[in-house]
């Protein structure tokens, strides 16, 4: 979205493949744990689904707008970037702290 003159059909879809693949690859990351069983809370997997839902849904829906000429489109943006920081931040924090518990 900070390529000068860049045309509509390019920025959506850029949007719409970057929304697909943030939410895809951690719904099958999430989905291949838990058929696996493994010692993973339900619970953490649980929010770790609903991260990344909420982290690309935006983008996805500010694709959409923006394909059906919503001028406030772009808004949509702001919550998913804004989940997307406190997943990036999630994760790291249990890899430091609560692994070595």
């Amino acid at each position: 979205m900070l390529v000068p003159g860049q045309q509509l059909a390019a920025l959506l879809t850029e949007l719409s493949i970057t929304g697909g693949v943030m939410w895809l690859m951690p719904t099958i990351i999430q989905i291949r744990t838990w058929r696996a069983e493994a010692a993973v809370p339900r619970r953490s997997l649980a929010v770790r689904c609903v991260l990344s839902l909420f982290s690309s849904a935006p983008i996805l829906i500010a694709g959409a707008l923006m394909l059906k000429g919503d001028p406030n489109a772009i808004a949509w943006m702001v919550p998913g970037i804004v989940v997307s920081l406190v997943a990036t931040v999630i994760n790291p924090w249990v890899l430091l702290v609560e692994i070595v518990r």
